[in-house]
């Protein structure tokens, strides 16, 4: 095996930790830390399987819809959220019947570097074994 030469987690951590430092004490708030907005945007529980599935080509509500298996409503409301904080955007592809699709913005592909790292930390560090989570 190769050397590893990606910086210690420290590193980023100690990153995170000055920024949300940072604006705690220029705004007495956490809202305003980059960690803290990014968290509102894709923090809940569809939005990030959202945009990994826009990564990989979906675009249409049905594929989405399958995909996810994720009720109707819900998937409304979370590709609203994506679109209204700037990740999706929303064009019309037919005009009889009115149809839609989602493709992702600037914003919204930047998040794929961010999106391989949850991947790759979550297959490192955790497993499904009948339902119930597992740390390795």
């Amino acid at each position: 095996m190769g050397v590893d030469h990606r910086p210690p987690i420290s590193y980023y951590l100690f990153d995170i930790m000055s920024l949300s430092k940072r604006y705690r004490m220029k705004n007495r708030s956490v809202r305003q830390c980059p960690v803290a907005r990014g968290r509102k945007s894709v923090g809940d529980a569809w939005s990030i399987q959202v945009l990994r599935d826009a990564h990989t080509g979906h675009t249409r509500f049905d594929q989405f819809r399958k995909s996810l298996g994720i009720v109707a409503t819900m998937l409304a409301k979370r590709l609203k959220a994506l679109k209204d904080d700037g990740l999706l955007e929303k064009r019309r592809y037919s005009e009889r019947p009115p149809r839609e699709e989602y493709t992702l913005t600037k914003a919204g592909r930047d998040f794929l570097p961010a999106l391989i790292m949850i991947g790759a930390w979550a297959h490192r560090h955790w497993h499904r074994t009948a339902g119930t989570r597992e740390q390795k």
